[in-house]
């Protein structure tokens, strides 16, 4: 049985709610991702650093997928004064 013509309205009406819900949510999960602290290492684990609070600095989750397993000095990367 084919469609009548008034489900039509309704099914793109409800196709184009949900996109834009699925948009507000992978928006809302990138800026969540981007902006979320997170603990680095200033030296790399993987480069002899040490995994313990001497060695960690607090920074975002796009910020510490960006440095990996580089040194600051590698990336010309400065760190912030500490807050008091």
């Amino acid at each position: 049985m084919g469609e009548s013509s008034t489900e039509k309205p309704l099914f793109r009406k409800e196709l184009n709610s949900l996109i834009r819900s699925s948009l507000r949510r992978l928006l809302r999960f990138s800026i969540h991702w981007e902006l979320w602290p997170t603990i680095d290492h200033l030296e790399p684990v993987s480069r002899g650093g040490a995994d313990d609070e001497s060695n960690w600095v607090t920074t975002s989750m796009l910020k510490n997928q960006a440095k990996l397993h580089w040194t600051l000095e590698e990336l010309g990367w400065n760190l912030h004064p500490q807050a008091t």
